[in-house]
């Protein structure tokens, strides 16, 4: 990347407006390689640096006109890589702390809970489209929505499951889910007393678009795979549950 910027900016250099003193050897304007200019914007990239850690860094600057590009390239590429680790460590440093939180009404954490209901098994030979709903509802209580409940086959308005504070639709499809069937949940469950946290699950997935509509409306997405056992987030709200549970 760098290279071709460098390449870049060498061919668009103006070389009547004198503002690059670069000759040939019979002494005429010549283009200066992208070499020249890499090295021109690594002694820009220094002295900024240098110049904005001054009074911020208690370091020795003896030896710095001597690092060479390679060394100030992987120096910036340590340092990338050690944010993102810090990054990754605070994320499951926050999501163990979910975790281990008692759940309301029990005497119990997440861990503790799931330990006691563990996760439906994988289904490698397949599963039909109720068995779908009956996995997802182990799962919702695995995630500890306790009281989690399929409805009746037929006449469910669009709700496949309904538990204490949420209610879902299950999809088995192998193509991902129109947006229409996530606007009639909203619509399904615009009709009831309370108003639950929506959950829609599809194993084929959902288009972009879906995905953005349910983050504007509250709703989690989430894509799973009997075949395997997992069941992943497929949209923002999606994730938080996923860290927290499925908590009241």
């Amino acid at each position: 990347m760098l290279d071709s910027i460098c390449l870049t900016l060498a061919n668009s250099i103006d070389l009547t407006s004198g503002g690059w003193d670069f000759t040939d050897d019979e002494g005429l304007p010549a283009r200066p390689t992208s070499q020249v200019i890499r090295t021109v914007l690594f002694n820009i990239a220094m002295d900024q640096a240098l110049e904005e850690a001054k009074g911020q860094i208690p370091f020795d600057s003896t030896g710095w006109d001597e690092v060479s590009i390679p060394d100030f390239l992987d120096g910036v590429a340590e340092a990338y890589a050690t944010e993102q680790k810090y990054r990754t460590e605070v994320a499951e440093e926050l999501a163990r702390r979910d975790a281990t939180e008692a759940l309301p009404g029990t005497d119990h954490s997440l861990e503790e809970w799931q330990g006691l209901h563990p996760a439906p098994a994988p289904q490698p030979y397949g599963i039909s489209p109720a068995g779908a709903e009956r996995w997802i509802c182990d799962w919702m209580i695995h995630m500890g929505a306790a009281d989690a409940t399929t409805t009746p086959v037929s006449g469910d308005g669009g709700i496949d499951i309904v538990a204490t504070g949420y209610v879902a639709q299950v999809k088995l499809y192998s193509s991902p889910a129109a947006i229409a069937e996530i606007r009639e949940l909203v619509g399904a469950a615009a009709v009831l007393s309370e108003a639950p946290r929506l959950l829609f699950f599809c194993s084929g997935g959902f288009p972009a678009q879906a995905e953005s509509f349910a983050d504007a409306v509250g709703m989690s997405l989430f894509q799973f795979k009997p075949e395997t056992g997992e069941v992943t987030a497929s949209n923002q709200n999606a994730e938080a549950l996923l860290r927290t549970g499925l908590l009241i």
